[in-house]
């Protein structure tokens, strides 16, 4: 992917092959852009830490 790119899933789009994909992103890979983190649909992950879902 390149900078400014991103994933949307929306409702049960693909659960199975995301729940896959994600198995094998590490949060250490995770780049903030600024100092808010990282926002995955309400969960919140920063400095390498999830803080929990925010819906």
């Amino acid at each position: 992917m390149n900078d400014g790119d991103y994933v949307h899933i929306r409702g049960d789009e693909v659960v199975d092959g995301i729940k896959s994909f994600l198995q094998v992103v590490k949060a250490n890979a995770i780049e903030e852009k600024d100092a808010s983190g990282v926002n995955v649909e309400g969960v919140i992950i920063k400095d390498g830490n999830v803080f929990g879902n925010q819906l």
